[in-house]
């Protein structure tokens, strides 16, 4: 009698980059890539497999320079894909998140899969990019924040109205005149994949000057893009698009979006009020940093799921941390209604760490800074999010 010996083997099944031209990218722009693989193997990929940075060459990439380009050197499959395991012959896909360099030049990634026991197996897996040379960018912005005036979007009315606001700051080189553009899109973008596109009321065009009253927004200013929408009538799970446009209808910087999601019926004039407003929600504690699967469909009825936000712990700022990792993370139990409940301690904001070198008074405002920081790019969210500052030694 003989034993078939294990082995682990993978061959690439696929690559994909979608909305973005890796041959012109933009400095410091956030984009996402995916990698098919097939398990060709005798061993079942299992959640604690992880798909990881290698420094192994390839003919590809060998005479650029390589990094994680802003994702973290190791990602467990059960976090990228949301997938238990891959059984031999099965296809799976990974997808990541990238952000570009601040400079121009042409880079590349490698990276590759890896077992539950640290073996590394299967084709190295790249991606070169191109960041264009400029002088100083005409058109281009950062947005600051977001806030919709409905706490809870994804439980709305049918046919509710509502305000979002995008607050952008101009980044390029030219000044933004009344008669730039703000235009609804009806196509989406991979975060929005799942949800129906619809323009919400909103006309196809608006001016900046119909939207902001401002004639004009000069390189390095703020200004406050409000827009008044309608919920569909019809329930669902949907999203709204739009860009900027110049005076003569260029587009420029990144598709600007928004997910609600609407259920119940349209209100009577006598509704019928509840008895108690007082409700008991359930939730629990899930540990995604350490590689567990988020499992959001198998949890179906709970109210929120508790995590703490590394971002420190990663050596990222509050923001890459959110953009890298917990983005997604949020989207995914939202897209299955469910809060996030983030802890904040010191892997958020390690600091000066007082607990060794005293100076709390000082750590006491940076760390709320920090907070404040999560709390903004969180906002996108809503009500969706909350958050607990919690440890228990300090």
């Amino acid at each position: 009698m003989s034993t078939r010996a294990s082995r682990d083997e993978a061959e690439a099944a696929g690559f994909e980059a979608p909305g973005i031209d890796l041959d012109n990218v933009n400095t410091g722009s956030t984009f996402q890539a995916k990698w098919g693989f097939k398990n060709t193997g005798t061993t079942t990929w299992g959640a604690d497999y992880k798909f990881v940075y290698t420094l192994a060459p390839h003919s590809e990439t060998a005479n650029v320079p390589r990094s994680t380009l802003g994702s973290p050197s190791a990602q467990p499959l059960g976090q990228l894909a949301n997938i238990r395991s891959v059984k031999p012959g099965e296809t799976a896909w990974v997808t990541m998140h990238f952000t570009a360099p601040d400079e121009a030049g042409t880079f590349a990634t490698n990276w590759q899969l890896q077992a539950a026991n640290g073996q590394r197996f299967g084709p190295v897996r790249w991606m070169r990019l191109v960041v264009p040379q400029t002088t100083g960018t005409p058109l281009a912005y950062r947005m600051v924040a977001f806030k919709n005036s409905v706490a809870n979007f994804n439980s709305m009315q049918p046919g509710q109205q509502f305000t979002a606001v995008w607050t952008l700051q101009n980044m390029g080189t030219a000044v933004w005149t009344g008669d730039f553009q703000i235009a609804c899109l009806a196509t989406g973008v991979p975060d929005t994949q799942t949800r129906t596109a619809n323009p919400m009321g909103a006309p196809a065009v608006n001016t900046l000057r119909a939207l902001t009253g401002r004639e004009r927004v000069n390189p390095g200013e703020t200004v406050d893009i409000e827009m008044r929408l309608t919920a569909p009538t019809t329930a669902g799970a949907y999203a709204f698009h739009w860009q900027m446009r110049s005076a003569n209808g260029t587009a420029f910087g990144d598709v600007r979006w928004l997910i609600i999601g609407v259920g119940g019926q349209i209100p009577t004039e006598n509704p019928i009020k509840p008895g108690s407003s007082k409700q008991v929600g359930f939730g629990m504690n899930v540990n995604i940093n350490d590689g567990h699967p988020l499992d959001a469909e198998r949890m179906n009825g709970l109210g929120w799921v508790r995590f703490v936000f590394w971002a420190s712990r990663l050596k990222k700022t509050p923001e890459q941390a959110y953009q890298d990792r917990y983005r997604q993370i949020i989207q995914t139990y939202a897209n299955q209604g469910i809060r996030s409940l983030i802890i904040l301690h010191q892997d958020t904001h390690w600091g000066n760490a007082p607990w060794d070198n005293g100076g709390w008074d000082a750590y006491a405002q940076q760390f709320g800074e920090a907070c404040g920081r999560v709390a903004r790019v969180c906002s996108e969210f809503g009500d969706m999010v909350a958050y607990q500052i919690y440890n228990e030694q300090d």
